[in-house]
């Protein structure tokens, strides 16, 4: 063979297809049937077998497992318990709400009561006077609305305006002292400065005195005023006739 001679011509590179030459030969693919039989052979049946507990597990997974009676019974009652809890600290808290509102009522309806009386009781002049006998007896209940009436009577009133009497209280303290849903009891501090046709100037006295109020039909009124001792004032006595209802009054019936 001659140097000119070339060989025969390179095959094509395995997997490459050159133009001009036939295409390679490719494996026959398996047919179902022998993919099949070739699937059931010893090794890959026994991983088969291996898979299969899985599966069962995926499907209890899907189905849901059965419960422990006895475990949702204790769960149940747990959980009735956490309810039943809410609610009755619902309940306390609703009903310690109530006695609070009630409370605040009883004490602002009471109050006001004992107010206005002190407001009567020590501020008056010739010209209210018996305006003030009458608000004051629509204040009072029980023994002390009967001795409002013998001693804040027409006659008192008439000798106040003869003397030209007037006074006027001044609010310094009004405490509770006690109350329930039908009672309550105040304790007041008044300064009274007051003046007549007998006296040089304006006199003061200090007052102290404990209110008893009682609800009648709905209505809290006075049921007995108590004076307790307490020395005059700075120029002041507590005999002038300003003065002498309010003292005559202060000796309560309660």
């Amino acid at each position: 063979m001659s140097e000119t001679d070339e060989g025969p011509p390179p095959g094509p590179v395995p997997g490459i297809r050159v133009l001009g030459q036939p295409a390679p030969p490719q494996a026959a693919l398996p047919r179902p049937e022998e993919s099949a039989s070739a699937a059931t052979g010893p090794d890959f049946h026994a991983g088969a077998e291996e898979d299969s507990e899985p599966a069962a597990d995926a499907d209890d997974l899907r189905v849901g497992r059965l419960v422990n009676p006895r475990a949702a019974m204790v769960l149940l009652a747990v959980a009735l318990a956490g309810v039943c809890g809410t609610v009755a600290f619902g309940l306390l808290w609703a009903h310690d709400q109530s006695k609070q509102s009630s409370a605040s009522r009883i004490q602002a309806d009471s109050r006001a009561v004992a107010f206005d009386f002190l407001r009567y009781f020590t501020t008056f002049d010739p010209a209210t006077v018996a305006k003030t006998f009458q608000d004051i007896q629509a204040l009072s209940t029980g023994t002390f609305a009967d001795q409002a009436r013998t001693e804040f009577s027409p006659q008192l009133r008439q000798q106040l305006q003869a003397a030209g009497a007037s006074t006027h209280g001044a609010l310094r303290y009004l405490e509770l002292q006690s109350f329930t849903s039908t009672t309550a009891a105040y304790f007041a501090d008044v300064v009274q400065t007051f003046s007549n046709n007998r006296t040089s100037g304006p006199q003061s006295d200090e007052l102290r005195l404990v209110i008893d109020l009682s609800l009648v039909k709905g209505q809290w009124k006075v049921s007995g005023v108590t004076s307790l001792d307490t020395p005059a004032a700075s120029g002041g006595s507590s005999s002038s006739g300003g003065a002498s209802s309010s003292g005559g009054a202060s000796s309560s019936g309660g």
